[in-house]
């Protein structure tokens, strides 16, 4: 399964790719502008330090942006003061008293939406130039729904996307040449505003959102070209933690989500989901049942190599985290320390999922990425 997940599935959509793009002679849509002006949303608890620096981030853009809108969820800080101090007649502030979490600062920020498309994005993202014009342009095809921009992570060595990322996108684009992209990352989408379904509270837009857009039939579109920037996770423990949170936060809606869908009517739409969400959270599980898995009969001529490299794995991931902390980067070994953090958060998150732990609410700095 773990083969499966890191090889097999990558194999099959970029052998799927590639025959559509020898029968068709080409794998991207049209490259028609989306003239309209559009609507961003910027949902926001507490972000009082950042809000300002993000509106003039997305007012500087060069694409066609209608308004800015700031959601505040129960902020008690300066947040909503400093917003509507903003001296732009396209920035409106929403500021609802109670907090009641992302999801549902969100919909009623959706309903308020003026535009036909409209943008989510975090307080702390940052759009690289002609963002939103990426982003938008797309919707000139009456048949999309959802655009998927590329995000980025800001760390001491620039901005990049690690291995762990680097692959995710990777799928992304792949799933989106073939029609069968269903995830999105919240800090840099974009919805058809007539496609957006009220999310429920322990839901997130980047998970559920493309989901009910290929359910109504509408494509949803990576977009590369359509940067953003956000801060990386500064420790193993902050990368542990959003993990756990994601995990925990979308198991639930996502199967949710395969219930309310028929995998006949939706074949690609099951099968991206399960293999590129699904079994993705459960690799450490798989990890966890491999040393049992070469106990059983029939497996003694495999059992030293399968050991052997179970072991170098974990001995890769102990010395990239000695390294962590000694501030050195042995590159095998740090990206093994990556992937067991990333897995045991992914773990913990399965884990509180299973025992029904919900969550709707979220704190000022908190990544919106998938």
């Amino acid at each position: 399964m773990i083969i499966y997940v890191y090889a097999g599935y990558p194999a099959l959509l970029f052998l799927g790719r590639l025959a559509r793009k020898r029968h068709s002679g080409r794998v991207s849509g049209s490259a028609e502008r989306f003239s309209s002006p559009v609507s961003v949303v910027v949902t926001v608890h507490n972000e009082a330090a950042v809000v300002c620096q993000r509106i003039a981030d997305v007012l500087a853009q060069d694409g066609p942006v209608g308004e800015v809108i700031i959601g505040s969820d129960g902020s008690d800080d300066e947040t909503v003061n400093l917003a509507r101090g903003y001296l732009d007649s396209r920035v409106r502030v929403l500021d609802f008293s109670q907090r009641r979490g992302r999801a549902l600062t969100t919909n009623d920020c959706v309903r308020e939406a003026r535009h036909e498309v409209v943008i989510f994005t975090d307080a702390d993202t940052e759009f690289k130039p002609g963002f939103v014009r990426a982003i938008a342009d797309p919707f000139a095809d009456p048949a999309v729904g959802v655009t998927v921009g590329r995000l980025l992570w800001r760390s001491a060595n620039g901005e990049c996307a690690g291995a762990y990322w680097a692959f995710e996108l990777g799928l992304r684009a792949m799933e989106s040449s073939l029609g069968l992209l269903a995830t999105a990352t919240g800090a840099c989408m974009a919805v058809r505003k007539a496609c957006f379904e009220n999310l429920l509270p322990d839901e997130d837009a980047d998970f559920s959102t493309p989901i009910h857009a290929v359910r109504k039939g509408l494509k949803v579109v990576y977009v590369p070209e359509a940067v953003a920037i956000d801060e990386a996770a500064p420790t193993a423990a902050a990368e542990f933690r959003s993990r756990a949170r994601m995990v925990t936060k979308n198991v639930a809606g996502t199967l949710r989500d395969l219930r309310r869908v028929s995998p006949v009517t939706h074949p690609g739409l099951w099968w991206s989901l399960v293999s590129h969400k699904l079994l993705r959270w459960m690799t450490p599980v798989f990890v966890l049942a491999i040393p049992l898995s070469v106990l059983g009969p029939g497996t003694a001529s495999i059992r030293p190599a399968v050991l052997a490299l179970y072991v170098a794995a974990v001995v890769s991931a102990a010395l990239g985290a000695a390294a962590a902390r000694m501030n050195f980067h042995v590159p095998v070994a740090a990206q093994a320390w990556n992937l067991a953090v990333v897995n045991a958060g992914m773990l913990v998150g399965l884990a509180q999922a299973a025992l029904g732990r919900r969550i709707s609410t979220w704190e000022a700095g908190e990544a919106g990425a998938s």
